[in-house]
């Protein structure tokens, strides 16, 4: 059985902003999914849909088979939407058994849970005196706090240090090897990249494409080479790069350079083709088809976020 199926599923907030438009995907049972786009592509929205917090406009929902009320459906979902909100001044322990009268979990839940994320030591400490991070470890606590079936994190690792991040990674792991079924929503590609098994892209409310790493990094194999360039003076590279033969993209990196996408062979001369041009390069990288080339490439179209409605 799929955890989540969505059908055409869509968001307005005005005849103007469509924050999610006509959304099908699938999430299998006990897999990590990945949500992914850049802000304001409707993943938040997509996310508060699912969750109850937003009505849809049209289309519709089904979790675990069940159709998508809240008030059916709540006891199944562990989530961290957006920044997580305790009482200031009750301690991190104190919160979550707030949190655990209204799940069923016990006393020693909220132990297991604050264990899991890495705050046991701190539990005493009130919700005030924590770091934007420890905040946010808080939040998971209390999304995976009860044993859910599905557990949905929107920017898990917002405000973590490395080895945070990596304790979150494993975390994510963990709940997988139990079964549960994690949707998961992060701007951190390679991080995304290391612990699921499917993504759904998506651009302007849009799924742009679905489908698991594997296939996707294939796809993005077979449709040409990524190559890296970076010089002094773009002025004159992105003109000479966009006159040769079997170039069919570039474009400009924030951090100065250019993205090319291009065939096999014209990757391979372009170091020689551009020193015949008198044109110099202090970089020439061929780029690995990671999680992150596909995505930019996917979604280079896009122009931005319309309102701030569209997250």
């Amino acid at each position: 059985m799929a955890a989540i199926t969505t059908d055409r599923l869509t968001k307005r907030f005005s005849s103007s902003t469509t924050a999610v438009d006509h959304v099908n995907i699938t999430v299998e049972e006990g897999e990590v999914y990945g949500l992914l786009g850049r802000n304001g592509a409707g993943k938040s929205t997509l996310m508060g849909m699912l969750l109850g917090l937003l009505e849809p406009t049209s289309g519709s929902f089904q979790i675990f088979g069940r159709s998508g009320s809240r008030a059916r459906v709540a006891s199944d979902i562990g989530a961290l939407i957006e920044s997580p909100a305790f009482y200031p001044f009750l301690s991190a322990r104190r919160n979550l058994e707030v949190v655990a009268r209204y799940c069923g979990a016990s006393a020693k839940d909220v132990g297991i849970a604050l264990e899991r994320v890495g705050l046991d030591d701190v539990a005493g400490r009130r919700f005030s005196r924590f770091s934007l991070g420890m905040k946010q470890r808080l939040g998971v606590a209390a999304a995976i706090l009860g044993d859910p079936a599905l557990v949905i994190l929107d920017e898990p690792t917002n405000g973590l240090d490395p080895q945070a991040i990596t304790q979150m990674r494993e975390l994510i792991r963990s709940l997988r090897s139990e079964g549960r079924t994690v949707l998961l929503s992060s701007h951190i590609l390679a991080e995304v990249e290391q612990v699921v098994d499917r993504v759904a892209i998506i651009a302007n409310g849009a799924v742009v494409t679905e489908s698991s790493l594997q296939n996707l990094r294939a796809q993005h194999s077979a449709d040409g080479v990524t190559v890296i360039v970076r010089t002094d003076d773009d002025t004159a590279l992105v003109p000479a790069v966009r006159e040769l033969p079997g170039v069919r993209d570039v474009q400009s990196l924030p951090d100065g350079g250019v993205r090319v996408r291009t065939d096999d062979e014209t990757a391979h001369g372009l170091a020689m083709e551009l020193t015949r041009r008198g044109i110099g390069f202090t970089e020439l990288t061929v780029e690995a088809a990671t999680l992150e080339t596909v995505f930019l490439e996917l979604t280079a179209q896009q122009t931005g976020d319309p309102d701030d409605h569209n997250d």
